[in-house]
Parts: structure tokens; sequence; C-alpha cells
């Protein structure tokens, strides 16, 4: 009598845990450092914003630095909105001829 075989074994079953499991341990780090790379370039495109809007500011204020983000945001259409770093620090402006810079990231390279 010939005996059927339905389903998989425990070794098969093994085997691809242990792909999945390996396969896991390579992409995992990689999305980490792939979402950890988007943060900090979206920090830095917020950054040449903010550049932007200073230097305008500061050639229609006769070279005078904002004394704040809120100074570049609302109605003088620097800036629509305060851009936000989506690693959670804050914007400096810095002084006169300085870019402005993150406290998480640091500035433009």
């Amino acid at each position: 009598m010939k005996r059927q075989s339905y389903g998989f074994t425990l070794g098969e079953i093994m085997i691809v845990v242990a792909v999945i499991a390996l396969l896991a341990t390579i992409a995992v780090p990689a999305f980490m450092n792939a979402r950890t790379k988007a943060i900090q370039n979206s920090c830095y495109n917020n950054l040449r914003l903010i550049d932007d809007a200073k230097e305008q500011y500061e050639v229609e204020h006769s070279n005078v630095v904002p004394g704040a983000l809120t100074d570049l945001v609302g109605t003088s259409a620097y800036l629509k909105a305060a851009p936000l770093c989506k690693g959670g620090g804050t914007y400096l402006l810095n002084e006169f001829g300085a870019k402005p810079s993150c406290v998480i990231h640091g500035t433009v390279p």
C-alpha cells in the first residue's frame, strides 16, 4: 500500500524559518539606516529653506538678522509655515553670515 504525504515535514519548516530569519537580520538594519538618512535629508532641506528665507530677510532689512524663526513665518511671506525637524530637533538661525543649524543634525554639509 502506498502512503500519501500531506503537508510539510518539520525539517522543511525549520529551513524556511531559518531563511526568513536570515533575511530579516539583513533587511531590518538596512531599513533603519534608510529611515535615519531620510530624516536627516528632510532636516537639511528645511535648513536650506530657512537659509534662503533668512537671506531674503537680511537683504530687505539692511543686514539685520531675524531674531527668531517666527520672524520669517506668517504675513512676511518668507516662509508659509515654520519647518519642523522630523528628528525632534529645533532650528537655530545663528548670527549674520552663518548658516542656520539644527541642534540634532548640525548644519547642511
